[in-house]
């Protein structure tokens, strides 16, 4: 006959082992440490962004498309704006919508007739619609703070930013140094022979 496994308590006295209380204890110890991050996670499900829908994230695309003229705009710079303009607002979606259907009533194809329209003067519509378009030709969302630890600025593109794109066929994207590391300590070859 074999006995039960003992261990030592804090006395000394020998206590039977008892599977069914270690059981009780770690679900105790668990349902403790669910409840003390459930505040924690109700604040990140609030600021989590909005889920998009296929449908709404062509939908949006296409609005992207109509509010700055451009046909051919990359989805996936579409749906990271989408999702920087959701950030801690639930019905960015339904707003979209609202939007969309707001222009179409009003018979607006593109920006040179939303001057003047009922959505321009509608302040919630104009604020959203600017926001778009602001996130497209920027490249970012937000309003940046100089010198500011934290700020509500979110990054989208840099390259794909459409402000770049009247000087496109002229100059460079200014991404990095292209002559190199300290460049300008030396004057421009052009200078020298002139």
């Amino acid at each position: 006959m074999s006995n039960p496994p003992v261990t030592q308590a804090v006395g000394g006295d020998a206590l039977p082992e008892n599977p069914a209380r270690r059981r009780v204890l770690i679900s105790a110890g668990l349902v403790a440490a669910a409840g003390a991050l459930l505040p924690w996670a109700r604040m990140a499900y609030a600021e989590s962004p909005a889920q998009a829908s296929p449908a709404q994230l062509d939908a949006f695309l296409r609005l992207g498309q109509r509010l700055t003229g451009r046909e051919h705009l990359p989805p996936d710079i579409s749906a990271r704006l989408f999702a920087a303009l959701a950030q801690g607002d639930r019905t960015f979606g339904a707003n979209v919508s609202r939007l969309i259907q707001a222009m179409d009533a009003a018979g607006i194809s593109d920006m040179h007739r939303f001057k003047g329209s009922s959505v321009d003067t509608n302040p919630e519509m104009k604020a959203l619609a600017v926001s778009i378009v602001s996130g497209w030709y920027l490249g970012y969302t937000g309003t940046p703070v100089g010198l500011a630890v934290k700020d509500d600025t979110q990054f989208i593109t840099y390259t794909g930013a459409l402000m770049f794109e009247p000087t496109r066929d002229v100059t460079v994207i200014p991404t990095y140094a292209r002559a190199g590391t300290d460049y300008w300590a030396a004057a421009p070859a052009s200078i020298a022979t002139d």
